[in-house]
């Protein structure tokens, strides 16, 4: 089991959702103030915990994205009167018997490839133990290498992987009909700088629904962990930088990539700046445009917009489909 100790001395909290446990928010800012601590209204960048309360929703984003440390309102208490608590991170099974595990695999990769089965598998890799972790990967590296491979995206805008504060669900490959996506946890690690065997077996990256700007969306996808990325989903809900464009445009990331999908820009602006042609990502075959579906009301206009799309973008060669993001 992995354990983060937290201290509430000089800790600046940020709370979201509504909170149960304290008489009054006085009451509350007394508590913090007894610890030599602060309480921000907002989320900022001075926040180091960030409390989760019923219904925290959207609010967490930001705080999970940042690297903070997320605690329940329980914990929050507990940490306030007792000045210190320990969290769990992850469970692992230091006697896990490999043999076994890698067994268990192997019957579980032998059925039809399915999310449900990726979820299992990411849960069984969650529990092995960094030190056993290389056998592990090296085994599943090549038995995943065609695994699932016609599988397709069909997930719908804002169908983002982080919703609630549930961390047994971070484990979890959402959307539902996506395999090898790097789940909620494995992308929360990426963004705070932390690099495990296990990334390496992602092959796919969903930012719908981060809220990322272009420092977090560089040190994102610069993270050291991917090794095979071949479906990006940049999410309209981020805000991301010309530098981060550009790091793509030249990333090896663009040299196993085989779908990408564009929400906030049309392909062609994506990489604006950037002297691309159709071989310069040499294994894309499909790009998902969101089509400005107010401009475009009827499906001729659509078809006819998306048609534009592939013709005056010069880094999208005649054997890419271009499709409009599902609505």
């Amino acid at each position: 089991m992995s354990v983060l100790k937290i201290k509430a001395h000089r800790q600046v909290f940020s709370t979201g959702g509504r909170l149960t446990k304290f008489k009054s928010h006085k009451a509350m800012l007394r508590k913090v103030a007894a610890n030599h601590a602060k309480l921000e209204k907002d989320f900022s960048d001075k926040v180091t915990v960030f409390v989760a309360g019923v219904r925290a929703g959207s609010k967490i984003i930001p705080a999970m994205t940042h690297g903070v440390v997320v605690i329940t309102e329980d914990q929050f208490v507990e940490l306030l009167e007792q000045g210190e608590i320990e969290i769990q991170t992850r469970e692992v099974e230091k006697n896990l018997d490999l043999e076994s595990m890698i067994g268990d695999l192997r019957s579980l990769l032998s059925q039809p490839a399915t999310t449900a089965a990726w979820t299992t598998l990411v849960g069984m890799l969650e529990k092995c133990d960094e030190d056993r972790l290389p056998e592990v990967v090296a085994y599943l590296s090549h038995q995943l290498a065609d695994w699932g491979q016609d599988v397709r995206w069909k997930i719908r805008k804002n169908n983002a992987l982080i919703k609630e504060f549930v961390p047994p669900q971070w484990t979890r490959s959402t959307p539902a009909t996506q395999l090898c996506v790097a789940p909620p946890l494995w992308l929360i690690e990426a963004l705070r700088g932390q690099v495990s065997e296990r990334h390496k077996l992602v092959r796919a990256l969903n930012l719908e629904g981060l809220q990322l700007d272009g420092d977090l969306g560089l040190t994102l996808i610069q993270h050291e962990g991917w090794h095979d990325i071949r479906a990006l989903v940049l999410g309209g809900t981020n805000t991301f930088s010309r530098e981060f464009y550009t790091y793509l445009a030249q990333s090896d990331m663009m040299q196993t990539l085989e779908e990408l999908w564009v929400c906030q820009y049309t392909p062609a602006e994506t990489f604006a700046g950037e002297n691309l042609n159709e071989d310069s990502f040499p294994m894309l075959r499909r790009v998902v445009v969101d089509a400005p579906y107010h401009d475009y009301p009827d499906e001729d206009a659509r078809t006819e917009f998306l048609t534009t799309v592939k013709d005056e973008t010069p880094w999208i060669s005649s054997a890419v489909n271009v499709d409009p993001w599902p609505s």
